[in-house]
C-alpha cells in the first residue's frame, strides 16, 4: 500500500462528506489528501518512518537519521551545554512549576536532563542556586537527583495542597 492509495481514500471520504453537507470536515479531509501529494509513490511504512523522524526533530531539535549499512556510524558529537543557561532554566522551571500543567512539566522537566552532563562543581553552583546546601560530599548523580527532587517537591507540594485548601 502506497501513500497515494491512502490520498485516495481521504478524497473519496471528503467526497463523501461533502454530499452529506460536512462541509468542514470535507475539507479538511480534501486538504489533508492534497498535502499527501509529495509523498504519493512512497509505502506506507516508509512515510510512518518519515512523521517519526520529523516529529523527533520538532520535539527535539535532533533530527535522527538511520546509518546505512554501507557506512559506519560515527559517534556523536557532543553538544556544548551552556551551565549558566541550565542554571537559568532550572530555577525558572522551580519557580514556574506550580502554574504549569502536567504535559508541560514532563516537557520542562525533560530539558533538564542535560544537567547530567554537567561537571560536579558546576552541579553545585546549581542546586546552590536553587537553595540546596551542604551537598558537596554527594555525588555528580546525586547532584542531579536532588536537583530533579527539588523542583519536583515543590510541585507535589502545590498540588496537595490545593487538594487540601481548594481555590474558591
Amino acid at each position: 500500500m502506497n501513500v497515494s492509495d491512502l490520498q485516495k481514500k481521504l478524497a473519496l471520504e471528503a467526497a463523501f462528506l461533502e454530499s452529506i453537507k460536512a462541509g468542514k470536515v470535507a475539507k479538511d479531509l480534501q486538504n489533508l489528501a492534497d498535502g499527501f501529494t509529495p509523498f504519493a509513490e512512497h509505502s506506507i511504512e516508509t512515510f510512518f518512518a518519515f512523521l517519526q523522524q520529523a516529529h523527533t526533530y520538532s520535539t527535539t531539535g535532533v533530527l535522527p537519521v538511520t546509518p546505512t549499512k554501507a557506512t559506519r556510524a560515527k559517534a556523536p558529537a557532543k553538544v556544548k551545554v551552556d551551565p549558566a543557561q541550565l542554571q537559568q532554566q532550572a530555577h525558572s522551571l522551580y519557580q514556574r512549576v506550580v502554574q504549569l500543567d502536567n504535559d508541560t512539566f514532563a516537557q520542562e522537566l525533560q530539558q533538564l536532563n542535560a544537567l547530567q552532563s554537567l561537571t560536579k562543581p558546576q552541579l553545585l553552583f546549581i542546586a546552590e542556586s536553587l537553595d540546596l546546601f551542604g551537598l558537596k560530599n554527594k555525588k555528580k548523580d546525586e547532584l542531579y537527583e536532588q536537583i530533579i527532587g527539588k523542583i519536583a517537591n515543590r510541585r507535589g507540594t502545590s498540588q496537595r495542597a490545593e487538594m487540601v485548601f481548594p481555590p474558591q
